[in-house]
């Protein structure tokens, strides 16, 4: 039995029609208006800044939230899910989702993205701890020689993102933090056409006890 320590109360896991889903504090499978969510605290829904466009990735946020789970396997479940149900519902299909032990990536994307720079650690000028950061620089190197950069990344944003993430959470300078890599959150993905790269900025989720 797979061990299901994911904290999913009040965290969106679909968005359609203009209505964000998300398990409620009971464990309640729920929906509320997209408008309301955005304004409301309590409901934690991760939005991206992605070529100055805020918005929702369904694979981007399974990445956050369920790790190395095969994530057309979890959009297959929670697209069926119906408002009413429970988490433990929920749970028992989540076992039947295969692990990914390795991206799958294609050719083409090795040779769009020629390196994965090392990551930068970042604390605010307010942060006197030396050890620790905010968050995280990475600078993705592309190739020249795509004619249409920002629709092929579009495209293909979410394996992109799956590679720096497993980057990242195989360098060995995060791991001296001992920071679970689902601690992080992408906050923003931005190309730097002039320069040939794309900048991840990844932060710290907020924590509430």
């Amino acid at each position: 039995m797979r061990n299901c320590n994911y904290n999913l109360t009040n965290v969106v896991l679909r968005v359609a029609e203009k209505r964000a889903y998300y398990f409620d504090k009971n464990g309640i499978y729920t929906s509320m208006p997209l408008s309301d969510v955005q304004k409301n605290k309590q409901i934690k829904m991760l939005e991206y800044d992605s070529f100055g466009e805020k918005c929702w990735n369904r694979f981007s946020n399974y990445s956050n939230i369920f790790g190395n789970l095969n994530q057309h396997g979890l959009e297959s479940i929670i697209s069926t899910l119906s408002e009413g149900e429970t988490i433990e519902t929920f749970y028992k299909e989540l076992e039947k989702v295969e692990e990914i032990k390795k991206p799958v990536r294609h050719k083409e994307i090795e040779k769009f993205i020629t390196r994965i720079e090392k990551p930068m650690f970042m604390r605010d000028p307010e942060n006197g701890r030396k050890n620790s950061f905010d968050f995280i620089v990475i600078e993705v190197n592309i190739a020249t020689t795509f004619q249409n950069k920002i629709q092929y990344i579009k495209d293909n944003k979410g394996e992109i993102i799956n590679m720096v993430v497993s980057k990242l959470e195989n360098d060995s300078s995060f791991k001296k933090y001992g920071v679970p890599i689902n601690f992080l959150k992408l906050s923003s993905m931005k190309l730097r056409e002039r320069y040939n790269y794309i900048q991840f900025v990844f932060e710290l989720k907020e924590i509430r006890l």
